[in-house]
């Protein structure tokens, strides 16, 4: 069963985002003025978190039911489960299986084929929930009794919304405070060509998410680039990748999924909302090299940003976004660990003293 939908379209650059007519928006200034700051400053804004599976579960459970749980080998039981902060927990078996809650996991309803405790599958309303960048999935549904479809639709219902909600709120819970840009930076040329900038969780491997300030270039001859920087001064680059007209760019689909993929490399954003307007930027851009199109004047650059600003200010009218602490447990920059290491083993530093030799005391 495919978790993935290609939203390569063809259709103009930012049309289709069906973006509200804003009123007294001019261009801003041509440059983004970032102050300056010391390196071990900028080095805390790099943000990385675990994704093991040790964590523990926050709190105490928010919500307990049954569920019945479907096994990859056609078994079925029903289980207890419970809601969590950061995840959930049921119990095959009579023994507790805690599982956490990432924002590279998706909640989906579905259907299974065949039968299982000699009930045909028609009997149950199912959801799946899979933590697609450790390629696990774990199926749970609300069994149909007395013809009574749409109750067990609304019990199956009440619980995915619950389990998506919990999967949104630990990913904004990670996220630093921040706009959308689409303006470069003041003093930094690689960033002259820029489209759209801002915070993605980037999976950097299957258990570390790795918070990175992600910039999106407009097209050039070869494809266009898209940089991902520890922080928005954008001078420490963590990778980079070539978008081109071959390039695969899709969405994970899922209640309220904020995921997409690009060259298999899975990203998160804060909301659905974000996630539309950087796949709606990059589905363009491909529009752009298929077709061949010239490389952006300056005025063409100007004319994408001010396009992309008005997508911007719509999004932060419509959507505000919560507070709170990180609900996955914070990793130290490995460069910033061996910095630290360095301070440790340099001499202290003592003011220098003028002791008087002749003083007797």
């Amino acid at each position: 069963m495919s978790i993935c939908r290609c939203v390569c379209s063809r259709d103009g650059f930012w049309d289709a985002l069906g973006a509200e007519e804003v009123e007294d928006s001019p261009m801003p200034n041509t440059k983004i003025a970032v102050p300056r700051r010391d390196d071990a400053e900028a080095e805390r804004e790099f943000r990385r978190f675990a994704m093991d599976k040790s964590q523990p579960l926050r709190g105490r459970a928010t919500k307990r039911g049954e569920l019945w749980h479907f096994t990859g080998d056609g078994d079925a039981e029903v289980v207890s489960f419970e809601l969590f902060a950061n995840g959930f927990q049921f119990y095959p078996d009579c023994r507790p299986v805690p599982v956490v809650l990432t924002p590279f996991t998706l909640v989906r309803n579905c259907k299974l084929q065949g039968g299982t405790a000699g009930l045909p599958m028609s009997s149950f309303k199912v959801f799946k929930i899979a933590c697609f960048t450790e390629g696990t999935s774990y199926y749970f549904g609300v069994r149909i009794e007395d013809d009574l479809d749409a109750e067990a639709d609304l019990k199956r219902s009440k619980w995915v919304v619950e389990l998506s909600h919990i999967i949104s709120t630990v990913n904004q819970s990670l996220f630093p405070q921040f706009s959308m840009q689409c303006l470069p930076v003041d003093g930094v040329p690689s960033t002259t060509t820029r489209l759209l900038a801002g915070y993605l969780g980037f999976a950097d491997h299957c258990d570390v998410l790795a918070v990175v300030y992600a910039e999106l270039h407009a097209h050039g001859r070869l494809g266009a680039r898209f940089v991902l920087y520890e922080n928005p001064f954008c001078t420490r680059k963590v990778s980079e990748l070539l978008i081109t007209q071959l390039s695969t760019c899709c969405e994970m689909i899922g209640i309220n999924c904020t995921c997409f993929s690009v060259e298999g490399r899975h990203f998160s954003c804060r909301s659905p909302q974000e996630r539309k307007i950087w796949l709606r930027a990059i589905s363009n851009i491909k529009v752009k090299l298929h077709h061949r199109a010239p490389l952006p004047s300056e005025q063409d650059l100007a004319d994408y940003r001010l396009s992309v600003c008005e997508c911007i200010k719509v999004l932060e009218t419509s959507c505000v976004l919560p507070i709170m602490d990180p609900l996955l447990p914070r990793l130290q920059c490995l460069a910033a660990a061996a910095r630290a290491v360095e301070r440790a083993d340099d001499p202290l530093d003592v003011p220098d003293i003028d002791i008087d030799l002749d003083d007797p005391d």
